[in-house]
């Protein structure tokens, strides 16, 4: 007998009214179990996200807690890792050769990442958070130094100045405006004021000395010079120290000569370098006053009263005749009238100062090499070398070039002082011919020499932080002569200090997920941008920082596809479910990077190279033909990239390479878990493990690597000024990094006894509840449908057991429970026998045979004999 037969012969030895009463009270406590369940599980839900909705948006009340200045002992750290592709034939990648790169590290950091400070905006919706990144170079991983380990490499910023500027011509055009800035600066410093001032009090003594002498005095000048008290007849006064000093010199005649030989590089009238020597001895030098008096032979007495003369005569004569003559009202305007005029002020060019090779003055260069005489009034020198439009800057010297080329000089006459044609076509010469070939080109092959060229050999910690050994920061020698040498760029940002941090500025603008949960963590912006317009179209700000998601995500997080700003590369990245994966006893769901935006043809992102990201739009990158890829192009397509390299992949790279290269690029969502694609996952996968209840990130890797493409507009026009030997189509590496990191085994504890825990019993209770009630019914709705399976079968018995009255077929039932206060007797009902017992039950009652009334009425009665 099968299970329903016999449940069919218990049913049959219970009597219907009990049976029908324990079914329904079987569905009854099975559907309330069920409901109470389902409502204690979606109770326990709803207090356990108030309660995480509560701790997870921040606002100005709790946001306190998650900021920190310094690490502590509390603070996890990630795990970071760099690695540096170092160039072992640079000079032979100029000449044309393949290059040939040795991977140098991993250096090993671990890198802590703090808030500062936190601003709350839009009601409370968004907050932006000041972050400070500090490396922390982790011995323990036994790597090597980065501060000892030296390493060639493409140089980023040289080329950064060479994408900004257009070429090495342009950028040899912008150090010719550091030449002219740095002309403005000389001239118009204190020093060079009292050197132009010095020479011409020299000048003036000896000319005053020869008109004396040539006249009444004859050689007596020099006793009336060095010892007279009073004036002799005609004898300039300013021409006496006793004049100065109230006293005789004491000075001898033998001395007075050797004193005014202004051959001599000794002597106050030599305006080459006597004068300065006796203003440095004026202003208590002892070198200085050494020097003299071992070749002069005079007294210290002596030469401090000669001193004091000479320099009353700078302040006293030169001065004011220098002022008078040039029309002048200050004496930082003595350098206009020296680089306009040439050699008028004691008849030295800066050139005779300094010992440069060319002059700085255009009168003078215009005389030497265009053999014509050139002058430039003061108000015209200041404005080319100080006004509004100064030469000193450089795209205000690429604009004055481009006007005088095309010959508009009524605009060049507005810009700068009411320049004539002429005057303007002789400053162009000066500043192309002169100082770009005898300034700028000399500097930027020094700087090359110092380590600022294309090819550049530093330390590691040098490349990464601009930072030395010591801590000192390290400055790009170009970089140091183009912004000052307090400049330092590294490839990373160490924020050692807090004050590093602040200057720095790095901010981030969240979405708190006040208003809806599913927002949290979103990013707004980055950095105070929220659209980034340097792209062909603009790309919104968007996806999280990586480190928090959305809590609450679906039950297998394929449904999921969160995204992840990224700021290396300026652009939002899609994740896709992977697998679900646990650590330390903590289900997390693995999400990996899209990597379509690897695939060539993406207008929006200039991509036209598979497998590659285009950065040369981003403007950090000022315009240098960046390309970030894969680590080893391990997702490159196309070998030839590879092939042009050597010494970057090992043989089971080039393999797995080959593997995943005929796929990579046309695999779609659905087909990302496939054969290929899962050898090369982890080997150097970006992804991102999230514990699906709060939407932390609890595991972690991030690799990159940066790449410079030299297409053959690098090769041929913007290198092709000073390295014309490259060859075209080269993709160098310069580095890549490992960033990565994961709960430790007490804080997944700690996570999973304060938060988990709780979520586990309401899933326990909920499943307890939905298990118990799901099998009540079931088992209640199966009596049920056996119940009514019987009486199905008592029917058909029923019509085989009728009598006809009256024309009409009966059946008689018994034991009927009728509705209190229902009528029997009518409708056709006859009752057989009197009701005994309960006045509710009737003993036998004869119902009229109709099909559907017997249908109706099986379920309250058992079929008996007539």
């Amino acid at each position: 007998m099968g299970r329903c037969g016999v449940l069919q012969k218990v049913l049959g030895k219970i009597t219907h009214r009990r049976a029908l009463k324990f079914i329904v009270t079987d569905i009854v406590i099975g559907s309330v179990i069920l409901v109470i369940g389902i409502g204690i599980g979606i109770a326990i839900g709803n207090v356990l996200k108030t309660k995480m909705k509560k701790e997870l948006i921040y606002s100005p009340d709790n946001i306190d807690d998650e900021l920190q200045e310094e690490p502590d002992s509390d603070t996890t750290p990630n795990n970071y890792d760099m690695y540096l592709f170092n160039v072992t034939n640079a000079e032979g990648v100029l000449r044309g050769e393949r290059p040939v790169v040795r991977e140098c590290g991993p250096y090993s950091f671990k890198l802590y990442t703090m808030w500062l400070n936190a601003t709350f905006s839009n009601k409370n919706k968004h907050v932006t958070l000041l972050t400070r990144s500090i490396y922390v170079f982790d011995k323990e991983r036994g790597g090597p130094n980065p501060f000892t380990d030296r390493v060639t490499l493409l140089n980023l910023w040289y080329l950064a100045y060479i994408g900004a500027t257009g070429s090495e011509a342009n950028l040899l055009v912008l150090m010719t405006g550091g030449v002219l800035a740095s002309i403005n600066t000389q001239l118009t410093s204190e020093a060079f004021q009292m050197q132009v001032l010095l020479a011409t009090a020299a000048t003036m003594v000896d000319t005053v000395r020869t008109t004396v002498v040539s006249s009444a005095y004859g050689t007596s000048f020099y006793g009336i010079w060095a010892n007279y008290t009073v004036d002799p007849p005609s004898f300039p006064s300013n021409m006496r120290v006793a004049a100065v000093t109230g006293a005789p010199s004491g000075l001898s005649y033998a001395e007075a000569l050797r004193l005014w030989d202004c051959s001599s590089s000794v002597s106050f009238c030599n305006t080459n370098k006597g004068a300065t020597l006796w203003a440095t001895a004026a202003s208590g030098d002892t070198a200085a006053a050494s020097a003299i008096i071992t070749a002069t032979g005079i007294s210290t007495a002596e030469l401090s009263a000669v001193a004091a003369w000479f320099m009353n005569y700078v302040s006293n004569s030169a001065t004011p005749y220098v002022l008078s003559t040039y029309g002048i009202s200050q004496l930082a305007d003595i350098g206009y009238v020296q680089f306009g005029y040439g050699t008028p002020l004691g008849g030295v060019s800066v050139s005779d100062l300094t010992g440069l090779a060319a002059p700085l003055e255009i009168a003078i260069w215009a005389s030497r090499s265009m053999h014509t005489t050139f002058t430039l009034s003061v108000a015209k020198s200041k404005s080319i070398l100080a006004g509004a439009y100064s030469l000193g800057t450089p795209s205000n010297l690429v604009m004055f070039s481009t006007l005088v080329q095309a010959g508009n000089f009524t605009t060049v006459a507005s810009l700068w002082g009411g320049l004539t044609s002429t005057e303007a076509t002789v400053v162009l010469s000066f500043a192309l011919q002169s100082c770009l070939p005898n300034f700028a080109v000399p500097a930027l092959q020094q700087v090359e020499a110092e380590g600022g060229g294309l090819f550049s050999t530093r330390t590691a910690g040098q490349w990464m932080f601009a930072t030395n050994a010591d801590g000192t920061p390290y400055a790009d020698p170009l970089v140091s002569l183009l912004l000052g040498t307090n400049t330092a760029w590294g490839l990373v940002g160490n924020d050692t200090t807090v004050a590093t941090a602040l200057a720095r500025n790095s901010t981030q603008t969240f979405n708190t997920g006040k208003k809806n949960l599913k927002d949290m963590w979103q990013t707004v912006a980055y950095n105070g941008v929220s659209n980034l317009t340097f792209w062909q179209q603009p790309v919104k700000v968007e996806g999280t920082d990586g480190t928090r998601f959305k809590p609450f995500l679906t039950s297998t997080g394929s449904l999921d596809k969160p995204k992840v700003y990224s700021n290396d590369l300026k652009r939002p990245m899609t994740m896709y479910y992977r697998k679900t994966i646990k650590r330390h006893g903590i289900k997390l769901y693995r999400y990996d990077v899209d990597r379509d935006g690897l695939k060539r043809d993406n207008d929006t992102y200039n991509q036209n190279i598979a497998g590659f990201f285009n950065m040369t739009a981003q403007p950090s990158t000022m315009g240098a033909p960046v390309f970030a890829s894969a680590p080893h192009f391990l997702y490159v397509p196309d070998e030839t990239w590879l092939n042009n390299i050597t010494g970057m992949s090992d043989p089971d790279e080039a393999r797995i390479r080959r593997q995943v290269a005929q796929v990579l690029l046309c695999i779609d969502t659905a087909g990302r878990q496939g054969s290929s694609r899962t050898h090369t996952q982890d080997l150097h996968a970006t992804y991102t493990a999230i514990e699906p209840l709060c939407g932390n990130t609890m595991e972690a890797k991030s690799r990159l690597q940066l790449n410079i493409y030299l297409d053959q507009s690098w090769t041929d026009v913007r290198l092709g000024t000073l390295h014309t030997g490259i060859t075209p189509r080269s993709m160098i590496p310069v580095y890549w990094t490992d960033k990565w990191g994961g709960i430790s085994e007490d804080d997944a504890n700690d996570y999973k006894d304060k938060v988990l825990s709780v979520d586990d019993m309401a899933q326990v209770i909920l499943l307890a509840c939905v298990i118990s009630g799901t099998v009540l019914l079931i088992v209640g709705l199966t009596l049920l449908a056996l119940w009514l399976a019987s009486r199905r079968s008592a029917a058909a018995a029923a019509l085989s057991q009728s009598s006809v009255r009256n024309g009409l077929r009966f059946v008689i039932l018994h034991n009927i429970i009728l509705t209190r206060g229902e009528p029997v007797g009518n409708a056709g009902v006859e009752v057989l026998q009197k009701p005994q017992g309960n006045a509710g039950v009737v003993g036998y009652v004869l119902f009229p045979l109709d099909e559907r009334l017997v249908v109706l009425n099986l379920h309250v009665g058992h079929l008996v004999e007539a």
